[in-house]
C-alpha cells in the first residue's frame, strides 16, 4: 500500500486536487496520509470536512494539534486550537 502526503499547506491543495492525485495513480491501494496539523494550516476552515470527504481513502494519520498557522509545529493534543473532537468524530 502506498500513501500520498498531500501537502495542503504548501500546494494550497483542495480536496478535489488530492482526489485527482490519488485517482491518477490508478491503484486501489493508494491512499491519503492525513496530517492534522498540515490540513489545519492548508485548509483552516475545512480541515474537518476534508476528513469526511476523503473518508476511506485516509490510510495513515498523523494525529496532533496545531495553531492553523504554522505547518512545522505539531503541538501536543490540547495545546493548539484544532477541533480535535470534531476531527475524531469525522474519522
Amino acid at each position: 500500500m502506498a500513501t500520498i502526503n498531500a501537502l495542503t499547506f504548501y500546494e494550497n491543495a483542495s480536496i478535489e486536487s488530492i482526489f485527482r492525485k490519488v485517482l491518477k495513480a490508478g491503484y486501489d491501494s493508494v491512499g491519503i496520509l492525513y496530517d492534522c496539523c498540515h490540513y489545519g494550516v492548508g485548509q483552516p476552515d475545512t480541515y474537518v470536512r476534508a476528513i469526511e470527504a476523503l473518508g476511506s481513502r485516509i490510510r495513515h494519520l498523523h494525529f496532533s494539534d496545531g495553531d492553523r498557522k504554522t505547518y512545522a509545529l505539531h503541538f501536543p493534543l490540547g495545546d493548539g486550537n484544532l477541533d480535535l473532537a470534531s476531527m475524531t468524530k469525522a474519522l
